[in-house]
């Protein structure tokens, strides 16, 4: 065995933070979809992956929910620009999702949104508890040297088996919902504060006479609440990292993910734009596939399937990358060899 460091090695997918540039964090990626390319059942925990986690447009969707609960707010749209009351129509009905089965749609008043909401996630539960489980074993599994150790474990030489991301996340699942919550409340909580004021304002307008335009104060809000939706979808990543490989709480996670981006705010920077572009590639991919599989009569049976895969690639591959970005900016992972952490012991198989 030599000395020198193989190209997937951790020494030059995670530098030093302070030296962590673009390029190198582009490497980083390379190396993320490299570990990842091999199809495999794990694939689904990466799908997993990126569907649990709060994506960097959820503020906007937000935004756009709120704006939609007319009865809710009792306000009028009116004196907004017709421009930019249709684009925020057009993303309201993903906002509400089974609640409108239930009859808790745009027309609901409060305790069926509540009703409807408490309902759709006690149904939901045990479903999600699994999920968040083969996203914490994911992210656990991800860091170099334990995907070195999974693949050892597995016997396979091509990718660990799914069950090993189930194994690697005994233990972290609760802590992982909450994070997941913590997120969304934090982002619930802002979006009352910056556009309850508007709505209250919208509600006076409907009983005085004239107009008051409200695009002038709704816009700049909206926009707030979506530049503070991605970043918390940035801190989500990190505090993953961080819970899953120091089976921290979501509540200490997430301050620690706050350290780490603030006293590395360049390399952050870094990882955030990589980040980005691996999710604008997969979005161009997606649609690719999905119109090239359409204008086949055989092909377009294939569409969920290779959306499937699509997403299954790009969440493991994702997860991969945040895993070597959590090292980068000064987080301790497994391939720090630290006792206690050994990467062995998160690669068996369960």
């Amino acid at each position: 065995m030599t000395g020198e460091a193989p190209i997937d090695s951790p020494s030059r997918d995670a530098p030093p933070a302070p030296s962590w540039s673009f390029s190198q964090a582009i490497d980083a990626l390379v190396a993320a979809a490299r570990q990842a390319g091999k199809p495999s059942f794990v694939w689904l925990a990466g799908w997993v992956y990126m569907t649990l986690a709060p994506g960097w447009h959820q503020g906007w969707t937000l935004g756009s929910a709120l704006f939609n609960w007319d009865v809710l707010f009792g306000g009028s749209s009116d004196s907004l620009p017709p421009s930019f009351t249709d684009g925020l129509r057009t993303t309201s009905p993903s906002a509400f999702g089974p609640m409108t089965i239930l009859g808790a749609g745009p027309t609901a008043d409060m305790a069926e949104v509540i009703f409807a909401g408490g309902f759709v996630f006690i149904l939901l539960l045990p479903l999600l508890l699994v999920g968040f489980r083969l996203q914490a074993g994911l992210a656990r599994l991800s860091s170099h040297r334990s995907w070195l150790a999974a693949l050892e474990a597995s016997g396979t030489g091509r990718s660990p088996y799914l069950r090993q991301a189930w194994h690697a996340g005994r233990g972290l699942t609760l802590s992982a919902l909450f994070l997941d919550l913590l997120t969304w409340f934090m982002l619930l909580a802002c979006g009352a504060f910056m556009l309850g004021p508007v709505f209250f304002l919208d509600q006076l307008a409907g009983n005085l006479p004239g107009n008051l335009n409200l695009g002038a104060l709704f816009a700049p809000a909206a926009l707030f609440l979506l530049g503070y939706g991605f970043l918390l979808s940035v801190l989500f990543q990190l505090a993953l990292q961080s819970l899953s490989h120091n089976s921290r709480g979501a509540g200490s996670a997430f301050q620690h993910a706050w350290r780490l981006a603030r006293h590395t705010p360049r390399a952050t920077l870094s990882a955030v734009m990589v980040d980005v572009l691996l999710q604008v590639v997969g979005v161009a991919l997606t649609w690719l596939v999905s119109f090239s599989l359409t204008i086949s009569c055989v092909g377009i049976v294939l569409v969920p399937f290779a959306s499937l895969a699509i997403m299954g690639f790009l969440g493991t591959a994702r997860c991969a990358f945040w895993a070597r970005a959590y090292r980068a900016l000064g987080g301790v992972t497994a391939d720090d060899g630290l006792p206690g952490m050994s990467p062995g012991a998160v690669g068996q198989s369960a």
